[in-house]
């Protein structure tokens, strides 16, 4: 039987990955719209590569239905696993990913249309090393995306614009694996999570109120609240860092 001192113990590791749980709402933007990018140039199995180009993970899926003519893509069984530096492997494994968009604003300048993102999320299984809440697989994941400096300094294009009509992100299950490739591996947090989060009409100036404010407040059901704030922020950065250099391709 599970004590309370071990729920507590648990609770305290869970408010620490506050910001890394937080990074899978986006990495489900990340991904919708390397999908879009990559799939309306590519067959869907090049997104594999692209993915794995980027941040050295890689991606498969069991079925796909996907029409960009119609602005739909519909993965099912989606499973993303880390890079090679990890001996677990496992990242993501998702039932549904799916992503309705307006084809024609992504041929524009203008602002990126996705009416609706979901992703289904059976499992997220976070390993790290032995700094496992500094050093982990989802933080690699997320730090690929990151706009890289040029030659000449700092990209200074101007920001790219999107808005999610519909946002729908579920997280059944945890994992927390820490010491990764090496004798003192363990599993530090293995329990149902059951995140839920819809939103509507999001974009780069509404995405801390209506994303990340309400994901705290069901990740902080889970587990004490230890530094929120500034782990919402530096999760909001990241996100609008990574989903204007990816937008504004």
């Amino acid at each position: 039987m599970v004590t309370t001192a071990q729920n507590r113990r648990s609770g305290r590791v869970l408010g620490r990955l506050l910001g890394l749980v937080a990074g899978l709402a986006v990495f489900a933007l990340l991904l919708s719209v390397l999908v879009v990018w990559a799939a309306g140039r590519f067959a869907p199995p090049i997104l594999d590569s692209a993915l794995h180009s980027r941040s050295g993970c890689s991606l498969s899926v069991e079925s796909n239905d996907t029409n960009l003519l119609l602005g739909r893509v519909r993965f099912g069984g989606l499973r993303v696993e880390g890079s090679s530096r990890w001996q677990e492997r496992a990242l993501l494994s998702a039932r549904e990913l799916k992503v309705d968009f307006n084809p024609v604003s992504f041929a524009g300048d203008g602002v990126r249309v996705i009416r609706e993102l979901r992703i289904d999320v059976d499992e997220l299984v976070v390993v790290g090393k032995e700094d496992y809440l500094n050093d982990n697989n989802l933080g690699d994941l997320i730090r690929s995306f990151s706009p890289r400096e040029s030659a000449g300094g700092t990209d200074v294009r101007e920001p790219a614009r999107f808005r999610i009509e519909r946002l729908s992100l579920n997280v059944r299950r945890v994992r927390v694996i820490a010491g990764d490739g090496t004798d003192r591996r363990r599993t530090v947090v293995d329990r149902e999570a059951d995140i839920s989060l819809e939103a509507r009409d999001v974009d780069a100036a509404s995405l801390g109120d209506k994303v990340w404010k309400p994901l705290t407040s069901r990740l902080t059901g889970l587990a004490a609240r230890v530094g929120v704030d500034a782990a919402v922020d530096r999760a909001r950065e990241q996100v609008l860092r990574a989903a204007e250099s990816l937008l504004s391709r």
